[in-house]
């Protein structure tokens, strides 16, 4: 059942009344009754952590009760930050017998692109 577990608000019977018309204030005359139909009004009941005798507890709890005040919500729990894996950097192999003036692998350097061929005079897309 849909009820407030502090103050005890619970769904209330009720009607739906459906009109139609224009108000007499607007210049009609009149709103007129087409339907009346029941309906429950219930409370708007929300699920929340809470202390209770000193422990976490979960509840439900209207909106009216969390706005007043009446819940007491339990402390937040900092965690300690995960740590970061620690990256080790091996530096590049060194190929023997490569000129100086050569890029060596791993340097980082690749060579021009070549440009595509086609036509003369037409661009490339």
């Amino acid at each position: 059942m849909k009820i407030c577990q502090i103050c005890g608000r619970r769904p209330h019977r009720g009607r739906m009344i459906a009109r139609r018309g224009l108000a007499k204030k607007k210049g009609g005359v009149g709103k007129k009754t087409t339907g009346i139909s029941p309906r429950t009004f219930k409370p708007n009941l929300q699920r929340i952590r809470a202390m209770v005798d000193g422990k976490v507890a979960r509840l439900r709890v209207c909106a009216a009760c969390i706005r007043a005040g009446k819940v007491v919500k339990p402390p937040v729990k900092h965690r300690p930050p995960k740590p970061k894996p620690v990256v080790v950097e091996t530096p590049a192999p060194v190929v023997e017998g490569a000129a100086e003036g050569e890029a060596q692998a791993g340097d980082g350097e690749s060579p021009a692109p070549e440009a595509p061929e086609g036509k003369a005079g037409e661009k490339a897309e």
